[in-house]
């Protein structure tokens, strides 16, 4: 019995050392493939037409590749196939304009390989609905930059749902997210909406409780106030950053279900008025990092960082 399973071992090992190779470089030209002495598989193509990226993706099989990054392609529409009889663990389409985008649909034969999308500077003309749940082995889902008229809101059920545990979001012209929108992803441990254009976030947004949640990322949005409960129910919460948003109070009401268990905050470059309602900041036990904004109101400790200034200058302390 221990003999056989050592022969299947071995054919196991043979097996993946004739796909996780670079392709012959005359099979791939232009593109280029490299390998590292841990045989980590990059493989990047760049300024294609896109009928000879078609061919060339044929001579890429049978090969399993850790990273593939396409870009500076114009797409009419990626058809159902393209990706087949490949393994590719992270997938990073970059500068690319596509006139049609059935997303799940074109990546159909990535099921079983794929661990990492990256959407990255892209033009969308159309987006066609397709469901991503087949994709089981997907962890990572990043779309920076999006350019297309459809609304993101559109696009999130479509996200697939079983092992995704970071979702990244940022440039996208983000307004509004839905009530529960991403309520399904109970595995999701990053969560960030870097740079868009939200007023306001409902923590219903989020799974509740969001057992796995460990960063959220809301930099750079025109963020005013923050829900009553938005940092309730978090029990992994490690890493909070609001920095760039317009957030004028740091309520103790609002951090105080998680400030204890904070590793990292980043409140840098948000117009805090620097009163009574703050001053628990100066008490509080603080996170190993705290990036802590400069007072913008009032006048007399305009320019100077919260952390610097004494609690006499601000009121007495009464625990918010």
């Amino acid at each position: 019995m221990k003999y056989h399973l050592y022969i299947f071992i071995l054919i196991s090992e043979l097996v993946y050392g004739l796909i996780h190779r670079c392709p012959y470089p005359e099979l791939i030209h232009p593109c280029i493939c490299t390998q590292n002495q841990e045989r980590y598989v990059s493989m990047k193509c760049d300024k294609m037409d896109f009928k000879k990226w078609i061919e060339h993706a044929k001579n890429f099989r049978p090969t399993l590749i850790d990273l593939f990054e396409v870009s500076d392609l114009k797409i009419d529409f990626v058809s159902k196939g393209t990706f087949q009889k490949l393994w590719i663990h992270d997938l990073i389409l970059k500068n690319c304009e596509m006139n049609k985008c059935d997303l799940f649909h074109s990546l159909q034969g990535l099921q079983d390989s794929l661990r990492m999308l990256v959407l990255e500077n892209c033009t969308i003309g159309e987006w066609i609905e397709s469901n991503g749940n087949s994709f089981i082995h997907l962890e990572i889902l990043k779309i920076s930059n999006l350019r297309s008229a459809i609304d993101i809101n559109e696009i999130i059920p479509n996200f697939p749902r079983k092992n995704l545990i970071e979702i990244e979001l940022s440039k996208c012209e983000i307004s509004h997210l839905k009530d529960k929108s991403l309520s399904k992803f109970n595995r999701l441990e990053k969560f960030e909406l870097m740079n868009n254009k939200l007023k306001f976030v409902r923590r219903n947004v989020l799974p509740r409780p969001a057992l796995h949640l460990k960063y959220y990322g809301l930099s750079d949005n025109p963020i005013t106030t923050l829900a009553d409960d938005m940092f309730l129910d978090m029990p992994r919460i490690k890493y909070i950053s609001l920095s760039g948003t317009l957030i004028t109070t740091l309520s103790f009401q609002i951090f105080m279900s998680v400030w204890d268990q904070l590793e990292e905050i980043y409140l840098k470059n948000i117009p805090i008025v620097c009163d009574c309602k703050t001053v628990w900041i100066l008490k509080e036990e603080k996170p190993t990092k705290i990036e802590a904004p400069d007072c913008y109101q009032p006048k007399n400790l305009k320019g100077i960082n919260i952390l610097n200034v004494t609690g006499n200058l601000l009121c007495t302390f009464r625990g918010a």
